[in-house]
């Protein structure tokens, strides 16, 4: 039983070493960009992978708790003023720090790329939003550049207009062109016969 869980241990380890390597190795920035992006889709995407991983290191946090305990009953066991130990116990003490050790850099590196696919993440919503803004303000701007064109041609229109009626010439009529009529005396009121009634 405990050679299968140290088995797990030790693939565990060297996958995370293998994903580290790729993030640290001098790559191109893209190819390093697209290899983040699968894991992390990789990662998004299947959630019984995350809760198999998960429950993975929670059995990892259990056998450094394990070792962590076994390292203090073999301190509080020994006694100090006789520093000669037997090789059992020696044996045992170097197991149980190497145990530690591994168990607790494997805890570590499963919680920095952890955060890191968060990082990850977070950048690529930033990226996509940023494209979006980028897309809706250059649609705002051809908008502004069409109303812009509207607005002269319908000044232009306004200007044209204005030169024509003040080029009009004030003698014509609006029919036919003939001389208005200048007389502009009032009209005589013809007066009311007193009708007799009968």
């Amino acid at each position: 039983m405990l050679e299968s869980v140290w088995q797990i241990n030790v693939a565990l380890l060297l996958s995370e070493m293998l994903v580290c390597s790729t993030v640290v190795l001098p790559m191109p920035g893209r190819w390093r960009k697209k290899i983040l992006n699968k894991l992390s889709h990789f990662w998004n995407r299947y959630p019984r992978v995350r809760i198999v991983i998960k429950t993975l290191i929670g059995f990892v946090a259990l056998a450094l708790v394990d070792c962590l305990r076994t390292l203090y009953l073999m301190t509080q066991v020994s006694d100090p003023l006789n520093p000669a130990k037997p090789d059992d116990v020696k044996i045992k003490l170097y197991g149980a720090q190497r145990d530690a050790f591994i168990t607790g850099f494997i805890l570590f590196l499963f919680l920095m790329l952890h955060r890191f696919e968060r990082l990850v993440s977070n950048v690529a919503k930033l990226e996509k939003q940023y494209s979006e803004e980028t897309t809706q303000q250059q649609d705002i701007k051809k908008e502004i550049e069409v109303l812009k064109q509207d607005k002269e041609k319908l000044l232009k229109q306004a200007r044209e207009n204005n030169l024509e009626e003040f080029e009009k010439p004030k003698g014509l009529s609006k029919s036919v062109g003939a001389p208005a009529s200048t007389d502009y005396s009032p009209v005589p009121k013809t007066r009311k016969r007193n009708v007799a009634k009968e």
